[in-house]
């Protein structure tokens, strides 16, 4: 689109609350650009320009994608009430904020059934009541959608809508939901590892299925676990990526997530590759900073605080896992 295409009168419905055309700098500096400016939208580029020493995200802010996808990960290796009261601000916020359709990835966003869905999990943990009902807003023929008019399916947001609705045991439509989620996986799951649009390392996508599907799917995920035990390498790690510097520590913290859930489960993993994985992982992360960036949006990022949480409660998990087993790590 030209400056000339512009259509100046949707302009200020298009304006969120900040100031920015949809949380996005680009299409914030485009409209600035091409009309005369506005105090809003300067002001908003100004603070994040401020913000970040002169470069500027994809999107921003985000503040309930960090909230909840950080709060996901913590849920999934440690018992979220037991962080209290230090997650409370953070769950009392998104209670708040949740809206009839949900949430998106901030308050000055639209909602999304992926924010949406893990919020929902993470209120129903801590003993907060919301209407499961809210994703039939996202719901299609045949599958899910995160947001209109999306050009391809995310497997992603079938894995979080099935973490959603596994919480959501009373809903009445739990069942059907919970087929249409799972038809859509199993198309792709026929292969040994999956690979989604928000993360270029498949240990990603494949690992969290593993969480999602463990006792509810055990069939679908049997060759993913698979792999995950014979693509680890000698040093203990995992990586999709050999010559990428310290992406190995990011993705084996994932694999050791998924592995530790079907050893607590089923009993049926090697020990010796959950105690590699953590010598590695242990020995080798020092800060979240230093990691490549792997998440995906119009470029790749590393969202810290994410990263940070995945990673330092697999370490604790791990530590808990070896507690409650006579074992010795050699």
């Amino acid at each position: 689109i030209g400056f000339e295409q512009l259509d100046h009168a949707a302009i200020p419905q298009l304006r969120a609350l900040n100031g920015s055309i949809h949380n996005s700098p680009s299409a914030t500096a485009f409209v600035e650009i091409a009309t005369n400016g506005s105090v809003e939208g300067r002001s908003y580029l100004d603070v994040l320009l401020n913000r970040y020493n002169g470069v500027v995200p994809a999107l921003a802010p985000f503040e309930l994608f960090e909230i909840i996808w950080a709060l996901h990960h913590l849920s999934l290796n440690i018992e979220l009430n037991s962080l209290r009261p230090a997650v409370d601000s953070f769950v009392e916020f998104l209670s708040c904020v949740w809206t009839e359709k949900g949430v998106g990835f901030s308050t000055t966003f639209v909602p999304d059934s992926d924010d949406t869905s893990l919020g929902l999990r993470l209120l129903y943990e801590m003993g907060l009541y919301v209407d499961p009902l809210v994703l039939e807003r996202y719901e299609v023929e045949d599958h899910f959608q995160c947001l209109p008019f999306e050009r391809n399916i995310s497997l992603d947001v079938h894995i979080h809508i099935v973490h959603a609705l596994k919480s959501a045991q009373d809903f009445p439509r739990r069942d059907d939901m919970l087929l249409k989620a799972l038809n859509i996986l199993g198309r792709y799951l026929t292969t040994e590892y999956i690979v989604d649009k928000w993360h270029v390392s498949p240990y990603y996508s494949t690992s969290h299925a593993i969480i999602g599907l463990l006792e509810l799917s055990d069939n679908l995920i049997a060759k993913q676990i698979k792999w995950l035990l014979k693509t680890q390498r000698d040093d203990g790690s995992w990586t999709f990526y050999p010559h990428h510097p310290q992406a190995a520590i990011e993705e084996t913290a994932y694999v050791l997530m998924a592995l530790m859930a079907v050893y607590e489960q089923k009993g049926d993993i090697p020990i010796q590759a959950i105690d590699k994985g953590y010598r590695y992982l242990s020995q080798y992360y020092t800060s979240v900073e230093t990691l490549p960036a792997l998440w995906i949006h119009k470029v790749l990022y590393n969202p810290y605080h994410i990263v940070k949480a995945v990673i330092l409660s697999t370490l604790a998990k791990y530590q808990d896992l070896r507690k409650k087993t006579t074992m010795v790590v050699m």
